[in-house]
């Protein structure tokens, strides 16, 4: 376990667990990236979230979803698509 560090507070997080949280940030997603800083740090949720949010702005990583209706319209294409084929002669 890291020790308790708040890169929100004006301290410095240790590197290796700023550039493991960063890691997870951009692979799995900020809901991740927070449980991650969460389990390793031993913070309150709301701390995790505070610098995990923190992380992101730091190095310019985007974490909302863009909203709009785009995949689920490409799943009921590829629905589409699969029942026409499974139709066809």
């Amino acid at each position: 376990m890291y020790p308790e560090s708040h890169a929100t507070d004006g301290g410095q997080l240790p590197s290796d667990l700023e550039k493991e949280i960063l890691q997870v940030l951009k692979r799995d997603g900020k809901i991740h990236a927070i449980k991650s800083y969460k389990e390793l740090t031993g913070l309150s949720l709301k701390e995790s979230k505070d610098t995990v949010e923190a992380i992101a702005k730091k190095y310019n990583v985007k974490t909302e979803h863009p909203k709009g209706c785009a995949g689920v319209l490409a799943l009921g294409l590829v629905i589409l698509v699969i029942v026409w084929l499974a139709v066809m002669p």
